[in-house]
């Protein structure tokens, strides 16, 4: 069977990113240094699921509709301050992960 070199070379670099733990301060999972950036993806995803739900059942305010836009932007900002201030990665998406928490607690209630 023919493989393609560069696919071998890509697949090594996913498995391998240029750039070491301490650069991008996940938790040490093996080497799995996308497990907390997946973690973060299934949790917001319940947050999008629950808006859709208001969203289709027309249960949605326009305060919400207002805090789905300026909690976006807020969170960037942050996300940029953080960077700019010397953190890391792992920063970012554990403050990510504090806002998409307080959604899923206020929106289930």
């Amino acid at each position: 069977m023919w493989v393609d070199p560069e696919c071998e070379e890509m697949d090594a670099e996913l498995l391998h990113p240029p750039f070491t733990r301490n650069q991008v301060g996940a938790r040490d999972l093996g080497g799995m240094w996308w497990f907390t950036v997946a973690e973060f993806a299934i949790e917001a995803n319940s947050v999008i699921a629950s808006r859709f739900a208001m969203m289709a059942t027309g249960a949605i305010t326009i305060s919400e509709a207002q805090l789905m836009v300026s909690e976006k932007m807020l969170a960037a900002a942050e996300a940029t301050a953080i960077i700019a201030a010397g953190g890391n990665l792992d920063r970012v998406v554990k403050s990510y992960r504090r806002r998409v928490k307080a959604n899923v607690l206020r929106l289930k209630s």
